[in-house]
């Protein structure tokens, strides 16, 4: 979605269309649960093939429900965070 309707020398629609054919991903973030070890862990990962790690909405929901899961399943949350702009 573009809620903000942004645009620079693209749309980001069609920005968003070509990360999704170069990276097989429908967002810059993924949210996993596994283990490191043998220690059980969520792990949200941003992907900087995907415009630069870009925050969007869907990049947002990805980190929170990563958060969820791991206080749910009382696990530690791990995350990678690769982006251009975000601190």
């Amino acid at each position: 979605a573009d809620p903000l309707k942004f645009r620079d020398e693209k749309r980001y629609t069609d920005r968003l269309k070509d990360a999704r054919a170069k990276t097989g991903q429908q967002d810059a973030v993924l949210a996993a649960r596994g283990t490191i070890g043998n220690l059980p862990v969520v792990i949200v990962a941003q992907n900087f093939m995907f415009m630069g790690g870009s925050l969007g909405m869907a990049s947002g929901e990805a980190f929170v429900a990563g958060a969820e899961r791991a206080v749910a399943d009382k696990v530690p949350l791990v995350l990678v965070v690769a982006s251009g702009g975000a601190r």
